[in-house]
């Protein structure tokens, strides 16, 4: 199991652990959460990758666990430097993966 930092503006906020379960990468973050909603992403070799957005805990945290496919993983950075908000800007964390695994036209 991997452990990374989340930062949230600047300032390390948790943990996410990262790990192998079969054929899928299991993700579980914990963080401090000041009530604002927490689109969580990965950084890393200058690419990221939407995990999903954090839910609030009612103890003054939030939790995320996602499960991902290789096939999910291909947009990923493949080394992780850390976890963060989603930035404003729409392409540097982007939650759409056909643009690096493209699904193949149907036959009409």
């Amino acid at each position: 199991m991997e452990t990374y930092p989340i930062r949230i503006y600047g300032r390390e906020t948790g943990k996410l652990q990262v790990c192998q379960e079969g054929m899928y990468t299991v993700f579980r973050a914990v963080s401090e959460c000041s009530g604002e909603m927490i689109r969580l992403c990965v950084f890393g070799g200058g690419k990221s990758g939407y995990l999903g957005v954090m839910v609030p805990d009612g103890n003054g945290g939030a939790t995320l666990t996602r499960r991902l496919s290789k096939s999910a993983m291909c947009n990923f950075p493949e080394v992780i430097e850390y976890a963060g908000m989603q930035a404003p800007c729409e392409d540097v964390c982007s939650p759409c993966p056909e643009t690096c695994c493209p699904i193949p036209p149907q036959p009409e």
